[in-house]
């Protein structure tokens, strides 16, 4: 009931944090049409704050309605249009494509580069979004580069920022997934975290704008990923406790997967046959 209690608090202030944000975007956005005359919100921006930021489109609606303004719906239909078929293609692609990774090649070039420190990663213990500064742009068609602006919109990126908040995968546990995001101008989805010898690479794909080397950006784990991942964590510890306790200090960790969804662990005993404490 504790468990459950948790969850449904931590559901409730990600919630309240993505209402801030979009209310947040939509005044500035507000502000500046104002001020330039407008009496329409583009249709692209309110598919944006929904697709990306989750803010509910009806509550952008009706926030439009208050403001006096109108909303441009074959604009939005048409954003929408635009992210189903490039997710369609995404998912296509991902049928036989392997993960972005930094070879060998790749990371000795990072290595020779003073520009590019290694990634701090202390921040993956804070709960909240953090602000970030991207170091290095990558892709299998342009190896390092300084834009995201000659890369196809279905192509992996991998994005390494000065410090970051997400988990990369390491010692059995899964990676954090979540974004990587200029509020109003761009938007990258991130679907895998890695470390190569103390850079964090962050691949994903580019859902709207384009990132520069140098941007300032604001990167947000999954927090409702997280939380089970955690909890799968703590329980290979228990695991690994409570094996001890029953069969003896024989029992050797061999191996462990920590996932959302489930938790394996693999040990070994060499003690035949078991001495039971009972």
């Amino acid at each position: 009931m504790d468990d459950l209690k948790r969850i449904l608090d931590e559901e409730e202030l990600s919630f309240g944090r993505t209402l801030d944000r979009g209310e947040g975007l939509f005044e500035k956005y507000l502000a500046e049409a104002k001020a330039a005359n407008l009496k329409t919100i583009d249709g692209a921006f309110v598919w944006r704050l929904y697709d990306t930021y989750g803010f509910p489109t009806d509550l952008t609606r009706l926030m439009a309605q208050e403001s006096g303004m109108d909303i441009d719906e074959n604009g939005f239909d048409e954003a929408q249009t635009k992210a189903k078929e490039i997710s369609k293609k995404r998912k296509e692609g991902k049928a036989g494509e392997e993960l972005l990774k930094l070879d060998i090649h790749a990371r000795g070039i990072l290595e020779q580069d003073t520009s590019v420190p290694k990634t701090d990663d202390s921040y993956k213990f804070n709960l909240d979004p953090i602000s970030a500064e991207i170091m290095a742009i990558f892709s299998k068609s342009t190896s390092f580069t300084k834009t995201t602006l000659d890369i196809d919109e279905s192509e992996q990126i991998g994005i390494i920022l000065g410090r970051t908040n997400f988990y990369a995968e390491q010692g059995g546990q899964e990676y954090d997934t979540g974004r990587i995001t200029i509020d109003g101008k761009a938007d990258f989805e991130v679907t895998n975290v890695q470390m190569y010898k103390g850079y964090v690479m962050h691949t994903g794909y580019l859902s709207s704008g384009n990132l520069h080397v140098g941007d300032k950006v604001i990167a947000t784990y999954d927090e409702l990923r997280r939380w089970p991942i955690k909890n799968n964590h703590t329980g290979t510890h228990i695991l690994n406790y409570a094996l001890r306790e029953v069969l003896g200090m024989a029992v050797d960790q061999r191996g462990s997967l920590v996932a959302a969804e489930k938790l394996r662990f693999d040990f070994s005993h060499n003690v035949y046959p078991p001495k039971w404490p009972f």
